[in-house]
C-alpha cells in the first residue's frame, strides 16, 4: 500500500460502525473517495466499560479497494 496525496477539491472521509457508548466488539469502517475511487479500511475494536490507561490492542485490520 502506498500513501496517496489528496488533490485540492477532493478529500474528506467517513467513519461508520463505531459507538463509544456501547461496550463490546465493533467493526469500525473508514473510507474516502478521490476522483471517483473509494478506498476503505475496516478494523475490529473492543469498547470497554471503563478506559484502561495504556491498554490499546489491535485485534485485526483489513484494507481493500
Amino acid at each position: 500500500m502506498t500513501d496517496e496525496v489528496l488533490a485540492e477539491g477532493y478529500g474528506g472521509y467517513a467513519v461508520s460502525g463505531y459507538d463509544p457508548d456501547v461496550p463490546g466488539r465493533q467493526t469500525v469502517t473508514v473510507s474516502y473517495t478521490v476522483a471517483d475511487r473509494t478506498r476503505t479500511a475496516a478494523f475490529h475494536v473492543e469498547v470497554l466499560d471503563q478506559p484502561v490507561a495504556g491498554d490499546i490492542t489491535s485485534t485485526t485490520g483489513r484494507c481493500g479497494t
